[in-house]
């Protein structure tokens, strides 16, 4: 759709405004949709090369007080965006950013504290996020109760401890599928201070979850529904654990391409 359409469009707009692999809407787009979707909560922007830096500042300047859900992915955008971001959102309680390369760690470090709204924050994908991010991120979101992390690389103890801890609220859910620098002490923190709500935890790619790790997380979290170890380091220990608490916990579990998991420990898993 041209631009020059969208002032007609935009004043129809409904509270959720999703744009996904168009390559015709840029900057001026997202200037009209803030302008004139006054009803507008959510955000859906999805690959769509013309959209960048500019554009998405501009559109969170003039909806910033009234979004709910922003979903990033796929974009052409930097740390500008994101520092406007965290600086003109009061209500948001949903964010994710996914595969937005141009993110990196340093300007996060200047945003304001206004994000105490954020109940669920989603980084994937973003080689220049790390610790910084998460740190800063963590320090001003307080009431998160789902975090994924997904695929981030640079992410340490460092960063990832302060931001459990700080999550007054309790976590229900936690991806850390991939971040394959992060150690069982991080794993250990979650366990022990939201023991009473998790609910799903990927650790898939972990390779650092061993045996210990999870013994601690089967006796500690009798809430837990979902937990992948693919890739982790659970040997014998850990398997004859899961037999005894499967029937008690889980109803999905995930052992893919754990090297010392061999088919003889299949009939323990069944029973």
């Amino acid at each position: 759709m041209p631009n020059k359409l969208w002032q007609v469009f935009v004043g129809h707009c409904e509270e959720t405004f999703k744009v996904d692999f168009y390559s015709n809407i840029g900057n001026d787009s997202l200037k009209a949709v803030g302008q004139y979707c006054l009803n507008m909560k959510i955000v859906v922007l999805k690959n769509c090369p013309l959209i960048e830096d500019h554009g998405i500042a501009v559109l969170f300047y003039l909806a910033g007080s009234v979004l709910i859900e922003v979903w990033l992915q796929g974009l052409c955008i930097s740390d500008l965006s994101l520092g406007i971001l965290f600086k003109c959102f009061t209500k948001l309680e949903t964010l994710s950013f996914v595969s937005c390369i141009g993110v990196e760690d340093y300007p996060l470090t200047l945003v304001a504290p206004c994000c105490h709204s954020l109940v669920s924050l989603s980084i994937g994908n973003c080689p220049g996020v790390g610790n910084t991010t998460i740190d800063v991120v963590g320090g001003r979101c307080c009431k998160l109760t789902y975090i994924d992390l997904n695929g981030l690389l640079r992410v340490t103890n460092e960063g990832l401890i302060p931001l459990v801890k700080n999550c007054a609220a309790n976590l229900v859910e936690v991806n850390l599928g991939g971040c394959v620098n992060i150690m069982d002490i991080s794993v250990l923190v979650i366990v022990k201070l939201n023991r009473g709500s998790l609910k799903s935890l990927l650790v898939d790619g972990c390779r650092h979850v061993v045996d210990a790790t999870l013994v601690k997380i089967l006796n500690s979290c009798w809430m837990l529904n979902v937990l992948d170890v693919s890739k982790c380091g659970i040997i014998v220990l850990g398997i004859k654990t899961l037999t005894s608490a499967i029937q008690l916990h889980l109803q999905t579990l995930s052992l893919f391409d754990c090297t010392f998991v061999s088919d003889n420990f299949l009939p323990f898993l069944l029973n």
